[in-house]
């Protein structure tokens, strides 16, 4: 490559993302609730803009998009790929040997017994079964125009009127 050439180092190309790989574009919705974003696959760079040339699966066409999130790729994760050979050398020791650490031991509870010659329905009363206490609650106090009105003091209307009308 023309850095190699340049620099003398390989260049390093861990952050390119891979052909092929799934993206979403960000499209202007229709609604307040509408698609904010499709999923597409990435081809490439383009070379006349400053975008990616996604390819639609639905539309079967290629457009260049700006706005573009990758998402993450789970299959590029490093798997260790056995070469000719290698299953033999594994198969002779085991991969805690190799390790240096042994499995943890399973442990075994013991489960205690019932006691069979013995009753134990009379020796025992079971629990009274006991409510429980409801919550407290808060005293609710009359207002004084109530407590008025209850020791006829007051009035209801509030206006100083008779409690019963003249007529009767």
């Amino acid at each position: 490559t023309p850095h190699e050439l340049a620099t003398g180092e390989r260049p390093n190309l861990a952050g390119l993302p891979r052909f092929g790989a799934t993206v979403w574009v960000r499209v202007d919705p229709l609604s307040k609730l509408g698609v904010r974003s499709k999923r597409g696959r990435w081809v490439g760079f383009d070379l006349q803009s400053k975008g990616h040339r996604v390819y639609w699966p639905d539309k079967r066409t290629i457009s260049i998009e700006r706005d573009v999130r990758f998402k993450p790729d789970v299959s590029t994760a490093a798997v260790d790929v056995l070469l000719e050979g290698e299953h033999l050398q594994n198969d002779q020791h085991s991969p805690a040997e190799s390790t240096g650490q042994h499995a943890p031991e399973k442990t075994v509870v013991p489960v205690p017994e019932p006691i069979v010659g013995a009753d134990t329905d009379q020796g025992c009363d079971p629990p009274p079964h006991v409510q429980p206490e409801p919550r407290a609650q808060r005293t609710c106090k009359p207002s004084q125009w109530i407590k008025d009105l209850q020791s006829s003091v007051g009035t209801a209307g509030g206006r100083g009127a008779q409690k019963l009308p003249s007529s009767i």
